[in-house]
């Protein structure tokens, strides 16, 4: 993992203090948005997903406040719109990522890091997968 937190650091310019608990809020957005059994193949594309999702826990715990909990009502009422397409996770996660202090550009450069990274190391079923459970991401693949 601690080549895709040099990597996002490096290429979205930010500390790696910083991208290590984005890259974690990502994942497990991904990991709860996915089957058990492809969550297990992401996971064991990516040794200590565990580790970096909980550095993602830790910085949410006092990071996500008011803008949080605006994405969750806003990706609430978008993910109705979208048919519950993601659409609700991802603006659940840009909260999150704001709370860490990333804009909204940050915010997608992290994104397309570490999906860009999953594409290279995970089982194309992964990739698939991503693109079939949270089609809002496939612009970022």
């Amino acid at each position: 993992m601690q080549e895709l937190i040099n990597r996002v650091a490096q290429n979205v310019g930010i500390d790696a203090s910083i991208a290590e608990p984005a890259i974690g809020a990502i994942l497990k957005m991904l990991i709860q948005a996915l089957p058990d059994v492809i969550a297990g193949m992401l996971k064991g594309a990516l040794p200590d997903a565990d580790s970096v999702i909980a550095k993602a826990d830790e910085a949410g715990s006092g990071a996500g406040g008011a803008l949080g909990g605006l994405g969750s009502i806003v990706g609430g009422a978008l993910g109705s719109l979208t048919g519950g397409s993601g659409g609700g996770q991802l603006m659940e996660l840009l909260g999150q990522l704001q709370g860490m202090g990333l804009d909204t550009n940050q915010s997608k450069a992290v994104g397309g890091e570490v999906l860009g990274f999953i594409k290279e190391n995970a089982p194309a079923e992964v990739t698939q997968a991503i693109q079939d459970k949270v089609p809002a991401v496939s612009e970022l693949l």
